[in-house]
């Protein structure tokens, strides 16, 4: 999900996860304004990205955000 085109700025971002997903607000970086997803992974150590090619269509991901409307 991409919030960059609803909010101009750095916006503040907080959101829940759901289904074992833990998503993530990207700021400050060259794709800010994304949404990124992270699972843990087979090594069951530090969680991984999902893959871009993941369905997530029915993940819920409840979340407030805080900034200037674009």
């Amino acid at each position: 999900m991409d919030l960059s085109t609803q909010l101009s700025g750095s916006p503040t971002v907080l959101l829940s996860g759901d289904d074992g997903y833990v998503p993530q607000h990207d700021r400050g970086t060259a794709a800010a304004g994304q949404v990124l997803a992270y699972e843990a992974g087979v090594d069951a150590a530090a969680l991984d990205e999902v893959a871009a090619t993941t369905d997530l269509s029915a993940v819920i991901c409840p979340f407030v955000a805080i900034g200037t409307p674009a």
